[in-house]
């Protein structure tokens, strides 16, 4: 009777593992068609102004790298294409980085909500406007989204009915994925602290009671240190980059004139006279402006000329200048703190309910590049568009798609939302079952949360800013569809078999 009943666990264990197995080789196989299928009918890639901050420190070293920008990224492109550094071989990686990573969104997805509604949310993601266009892209967020996706999926395994099923190696995995995204977009340093913190309470608190076997202990005493130095690592990488030319191991030498330019409208004018040089005139430059109707827009500054640019130009003395700035910018931030909290809400509430703001037309192809004669100033580009001369302006794909479907993620947003009181209040009226909260959906929220905090305290929205939080709102919306039933140990071992229990 026993055996029986082991048998038939098992076999409803690998019966449900078949079915996982080939729903994410379809969704795989679809985005991979999608992505060949695009390449053919609307070619080309897509380039911003902050595109040459990757692509320049890439072939000239010497150069500083730039303050608001993680070289990081350049890294990764670099032995991800074994040196092969152009665009072709770029962006092929970040094309097949999208197969991975629809199949990981799945994974993730498969932790919250059943099979009937994890297998089309995967494949929307897959299609995405957003996230074709992040692959097209050569910026951060494809990097970004692919590590996130990363963890969100290692921590969907990593809770599991039996501590036999080395649990602890999902964390580290999680661990190091979301240490990595924040190598490449330091703006990620938030969640992945906050991220890693909560996934290593839960796996403590979830095998509470089998700390006193020896393999738990085995397992935690190896996989704990290699957490923190495999997460750490990337982030020591980037830091010792800056370090080099800056003189700092802050993952953003210039986050003290960029808080200055976000929150100059609260710095008193009058705090110009207890300095000199170009600290005085920054602040002469933002101080007690409007913060204007947009929330952030004050961040224009830093690309226009004056003082403030000089600040981000002047390399040897851009980590003394960013130091006194951010000091003074934080003072006046916690004698204004109503004013702050009050500008945080707005940026939110924007982020949340307006099209975001950055016009379409800022992006292009790269044909500017040869027009305005560059390849003269950096040969390295050469290299780079393999021995292209010229290139013909054209429409830039997706740009136009992108603004069609612009308010999706907070359609989607606040669908999950809605859907997730309407659940609640169920709950709370039947009270059937016992009320979890999946760890998965938390990491998620946690996303959403410290991405538009982010956002709120240091710039202005975009919809690029969008894409690396996408997969936290479809998995809160996945989970809000169709939530699964967890099974507890007790369902999964029954009770007549002691000597497994």
């Amino acid at each position: 009777m026993r055996g029986g009943r082991i048998f038939r666990i098992k076999t409803d264990t690998w019966r449900r593992i078949r079915w996982d197995l080939v729903c994410a080789a379809g969704v795989g196989w679809w985005s991979w068609w999608w992505r060949g299928h695009l390449m053919k009918t609307t070619p080309g890639f897509v380039y911003f102004a902050d595109s040459w901050d990757y692509i320049n420190i890439s072939h000239d070293h010497t150069v500083a790298p730039d303050p608001f920008h993680s070289p990081f990224i350049e890294t990764l492109w670099r032995y991800g294409t074994n040196h092969h550094f152009n665009e072709i071989a770029v962006g092929h990686l970040q094309q097949m980085a999208g197969v991975v990573m629809a199949v990981a969104m799945y994974v993730a997805l498969r932790g919250v909500a059943i099979r009937l509604v994890a297998v089309p949310v995967a494949i929307y993601f897959s299609m995405s406007a957003l996230e074709v266009f992040s692959e097209r892209a050569f910026l951060t967020e494809c990097g970004t989204t692919f590590f996130v996706v990363l963890g969100l999926a290692a921590a969907a395994r990593m809770i599991k009915p039996y501590p036999e099923k080395h649990s602890p190696w999902w964390f580290l995995v999680a661990a190091i994925s979301f240490g990595t995204a924040a190598a490449i977009r330091p703006a990620v340093q938030l969640f992945a602290v906050a991220a890693i913190s909560y996934l290593g309470l839960q796996y403590m608190w979830r095998y509470r009671r089998d700390w006193r076997r020896v393999r738990t202990w085995r397992q935690m005493v190896l996989v704990a240190p290699l957490s923190i130095v495999l997460t750490v690592l990337p982030m020591w990488s980037l830091q010792e980059r800056y370090h080099q030319y800056y003189g700092t191991t802050s993952p953003t030498p210039a986050q003290g004139v960029v808080l200055l330019t976000r929150w100059g409208h609260i710095v008193p004018c009058s705090l110009a006279a207890e300095h000199r040089g170009l600290v005085k005139r920054a602040i002469l430059q933002v101080c007690e402006k409007p913060p204007g109707t947009i929330p952030g827009i004050s961040t224009n500054v830093l690309w226009s000329p004056g003082p403030v640019r000089e600040i981000l130009n002047d390399v040897p003395g851009l980590r003394r200048t960013s130091k006194t700035l951010a000091r003074i910018t934080q003072a006046e931030m916690r004698k204004n703190q109503g004013e702050v909290l009050h500008e945080i809400y707005r940026s939110i509430a924007w982020q949340l309910t307006e099209k975001p703001v950055e016009p379409a037309y800022l992006y292009h192809n790269g044909s500017q590049w040869f027009t305005r004669n560059v390849m003269k100033h950096y040969p390295g580009h050469q290299e780079w568009f393999q021995g292209e001369k010229k290139r013909a302006a054209a429409p830039v794909v997706f740009l136009h798609t992108i603004e069609t479907t612009i308010y999706l993620p907070q359609i989607f947003f606040w669908s999950a939302a809605a859907l997730g009181l309407l659940r609640g209040l169920v709950w709370l009226i039947w009270r059937r079952g016992k009320w979890s909260l999946n760890h998965v959906v938390v990491v998620a929220v946690l996303l959403l949360a410290t991405g538009f905090l982010s956002v709120a305290l240091g710039t202005l929205p975009g919809f690029r800013y969008w894409i690396p939080l996408q997969p936290g709102v479809l998995i809160v919306l996945a989970a809000a569809l169709g939530a699964r039933r967890k099974p507890t140990f007790e369902q999964v071992v029954p009770a007549d078999l002691p000597h497994i229990k």
